[in-house]
């Protein structure tokens, strides 16, 4: 049993992380920026402390004693993003953290947007592209990894976990609906409202899945690896694809149709999905995506079927009112 911080503990993958730790008998500090709406967080028997992955003191305060941290926590892509907003958090925020445990374990997640463009089938040993994205959210992630990478290469021991688009239920029921989040995508598209979405192929995974890859990360990683939390390669598809696969298993008739960028419409479409999608979009995508035995193999762990966990989130959705 190990003491774990993990930040970014009200968001989707934080919150999973957390219920998942303590389900293992580690002891978890959720770390937080605001006490109100985070009970389900103590209900899991997290200890709640109070900082923010910019405020360098309030997380030295939190890590006090801790043998390793989950670093879950960043601004997501969308429309609208503030550069120095995102370089804070998700670059600088990501170096604080970095200095919270230095003798113990850091697991950072990271982002497949890092490895678009890469050209090959991306796998446990893939490099980055040379060219890096140059949307706020991307760069900013890319940061983070090269300074977690920097980390392990000096000794301390970093490992990183890079999921794919990831959806499902979340003891942290409101805060999994937030803007730019899959889940939010997934039921508006079940409602009729996304009638169409930008095209590119995604890799999607069961919430469940990032979660088991990252605490097996924390108990038995090897610093400097990079392990794939991507789902199955065969449910890579389209964001359009993911909303009818859900809108089949709900048994409604809604669906949604691919949006290809051209010359005509790229501005448009950036104001409507923002920059990092289309950043994305207009990347080249190898068949395979990925391959994943080094990550099934290193942390006995497998994918969800899409269909499967798709369900799963519906009858969640309806059970909590929210579908």
């Amino acid at each position: 049993m190990s003491s774990v911080l993990v930040t970014g503990a009200t968001g989707l993958v934080g919150a999973n992380v957390c219920r998942l730790l303590v389900d293992r008998g580690h002891t978890v500090r959720a770390l937080v920026r605001s006490l109100p709406g985070t009970d389900p967080l103590r209900d899991l028997g997290a200890e709640l402390v109070l900082g923010d992955v910019t405020d360098s003191e309030s997380l030295r305060r939190a890590g006090v004693g801790v043998d390793a941290v989950v670093h879950s926590a960043a601004l997501i892509g969308g429309p609208g993003q503030d550069r120095d907003a995102f370089w804070a958090v998700n670059a600088q925020g990501s170096r604080n953290v970095l200095d919270v445990a230095p003798e113990g374990r850091t697991v950072l997640l990271a982002t497949a947007e890092l490895f678009a463009g890469l050209g090959s089938t991306i796998t446990e040993r893939s490099p980055l592209p040379e060219k890096g994205p140059t949307d706020p959210y991307g760069a900013a992630k890319r940061d983070a990894y090269e300074a977690g990478m920097e980390r392990a290469a000096a000794g301390q021991h970093v490992s990183v976990v890079v999921p794919g688009g990831i959806y499902g239920p979340s003891p942290m029921v409101d805060r999994s609906f937030s803007e730019n989040s899959y889940n939010r995508v997934i039921r508006g598209g079940i409602r009729g409202k996304l009638p169409q979405y930008v095209a590119f192929p995604a890799p999607w995974v069961y919430v469940d899945d990032v979660a088991t890859v990252t605490v097996r990360a924390v108990e038995a990683g090897e610093s400097g690896a990079q392990y794939l939390a991507l789902g199955r390669p065969e449910d890579v598809a389209t964001t359009a694809r993911l909303i009818n696969v859900a809108s089949e298993v709900a048994g409604v008739d809604t669906r949604s149709e691919d949006l290809v960028i051209g010359p005509d419409n790229r501005d448009q479409i950036e104001q409507m999905f923002g920059p990092s999608l289309v950043e994305i979009a207009e990347c080249d995508y190898p068949d395979p995506f990925f391959d994943d035995t080094g990550t099934r193999e290193a942390l006995g762990v497998t994918g969800t079927p899409l269909r499967d966990g798709l369900s799963a989130l519906v009858d969640w959705m309806r059970a909590k009112g929210k579908l």
